[in-house]
């Protein structure tokens, strides 16, 4: 019996990318709120919302990138 098949590792293996990282700053609903902000106010007035969060990381939220 081969205990280690893919389907056992799938099924064992934490998933810890995103917002499941222990060291995250932010999560998927944060995301989706600074992507609603984007369109109505401007961008250094989202980077005072989220000090936790470089400017960059906020541009790459915004642009999709992240």
């Amino acid at each position: 019996m081969d205990v280690y098949t893919e389907e056992n590792r799938k099924k064992h293996k934490p998933d810890h990318s995103g917002s499941n990282n222990g060291r995250a700053k932010v999560t998927e609903e944060d995301v989706k709120k600074i992507r609603e902000l984007a369109l109505t106010i401007s961008k250094p007035e989202i980077y005072k919302l989220y000090p936790q969060l470089s400017s960059t990381s906020i541009r790459n939220i915004i642009d999709r990138k992240t």
